[in-house]
């Protein structure tokens, strides 16, 4: 199934169940979409939960990124974190594939010894800072 964007307005394209299937509490399951894509070079994608699927059946999208050299059978894994069976209709929309343009830098080990306003805070610290202030 063709991936779409839902809205002339949206961001990435949904990703569509080719067959019907139910997932059990605490599976984890891989699922091939049935889609292969030849993107342009420095092209490639990544694939997200859609927030309707953790808000609906507590069943998350373990993510990925699709190379722009990678032509085979796009694969998803699907955990269901729930307590009950989640089931999925052919023609659903399972996780969201977004475009990105490839950027490559030059990375070298050492010490970056110029400091930044953030410098070395972690996930969550920098908001605490700005709140505390």
């Amino acid at each position: 199934m063709i991936p779409q964007k839902l809205t002339k307005a949206a961001s990435a394209y949904d990703m569509l169940i080719p067959h019907s299937l139910e997932i059990e509490p605490g599976e984890i399951r891989t699922i091939g979409l049935r889609v292969k894509i030849q993107f342009p070079r420095h092209i490639s994608a990544i694939l997200h939960t859609k927030s309707s699927q953790v808000k609906l059946n507590a069943v998350f999208f373990l993510g990925g990124v699709i190379d722009s050299d990678y032509i085979g059978n796009i694969h998803i894994i699907l955990l269901n974190s729930g307590k009950t069976t989640e089931k999925f209709m052919i023609g659903e929309a399972i996780c969201q594939m977004k475009l990105y343009k490839d950027i490559s830098i030059k990375m070298r080990e050492g010490f970056n010894k110029k400091n930044t306003e953030r410098g070395e805070l972690k996930f969550g610290e920098a908001t605490l800072r700005k709140i505390q202030k």
